[in-house]
């Protein structure tokens, strides 16, 4: 009934996984749960795990931790060695930087985990994975696994969508450098997300811990600690903002001699290089 493809990768020969199979279309999520019992409880929470190349895997799934209330999820992509280990999302040093981010921006009680994915795809990357099954023809495991996100994005108030891939399955948006630090919505969809749900799009933290990518640290956790304050308050806080216009020297040095706190400062210029630009226009944001 599941015919393994060695070709595809070889994971096999180091107890890393299964290569992808390829799924009779006669198989059922009820006959799939029985031959593989540890993919019971996903299958029961709606995944097509019957329809999946990582099907028997040995990699998974990983359940979602869900406190009640599920007041904070945080949605990461997929599971690494400790969490398949353990048996928990977000419990290796991508966890460990994100509860601390997350405690450090003064949430101090239970927050969800879960992953777009429940198992843990062949050298720990879904994109390249995924790319593979698109070249095989072979089922997508962010599509076969979506519909567990009923349990966990569907039910939370507010979402933290950890990385590209947890973008990707939450329809909200593919670009995580674009939209990382924005509150974004993350649209309805029923059966899965009946409702849109407000949500905070963060790197990976993975991507963070990287030698290469650590500069972006102070950049993560700013990103959380502007979530969670959202998440308290709930919703992002502004107002339309006044402005003063200085029409000339005097008026401007006595607007920024009223000033007590810091400056942001914008300069809008023609696109003629640093030194030949002309400068039209210069602004001063006070809060």
């Amino acid at each position: 009934m599941l015919l393994g493809d060695s070709s595809a990768h070889s994971e096999a020969a180091n107890g890393r996984g299964a290569p992808p199979v390829v799924v009779d279309g006669a198989l059922t999520p009820e006959r799939a749960a029985e031959l593989y019992p540890q993919h019971a409880d996903a299958i029961a929470l709606g995944c097509r795990c019957h329809a999946c190349p990582l099907l028997g895997c040995g990699r998974g799934p990983v359940m979602p931790v869900l406190p009640e209330p599920l007041d904070l999820l945080v949605l990461a992509q997929e599971p690494g060695d400790q969490e398949v280990e353990v048996g928990e999302p977000l419990v290796g040093p991508s966890g460990k930087l994100t509860a601390g981010a997350v405690r450090l921006a003064g949430w101090d009680h239970a927050w969800g985990r879960d992953n777009a994915v429940l198992c843990q795809s062949p050298n720990g990357d879904i994109e390249k994975y995924e790319t593979l099954c698109r070249k095989r023809k072979l089922p997508s495991p962010l599509t076969a696994c979506r519909p567990h996100l009923a349990h966990s994005v569907g039910r939370a108030r507010y979402v933290f969508t950890m990385g590209a891939v947890a973008l990707r399955a939450v329809g909200a948006g593919a670009g995580i450098n674009k939209v990382r630090g924005t509150p974004v919505q993350i649209p309805a969809s029923p059966p899965v997300i009946p409702n849109a749900v407000p949500a905070m799009p963060i790197l990976h933290a993975a991507h963070v811990l990287r030698k290469k990518w650590r500069h972006l640290a102070p950049v993560f956790r700013a990103d959380v600690a502007k979530g969670v304050r959202i998440a308290i308050e709930g919703g992002p806080r502004w107002s339309a903002p006044s402005y003063f216009r200085a029409t000339s020297a005097d008026g401007l040095a006595r607007f920024l001699w009223q000033q007590r706190d810091r400056l942001a400062v914008d300069t809008e210029t023609s696109r003629d290089g640093p030194w030949n630009c002309r400068l039209y226009r210069i602004g001063f944001g006070t809060d």
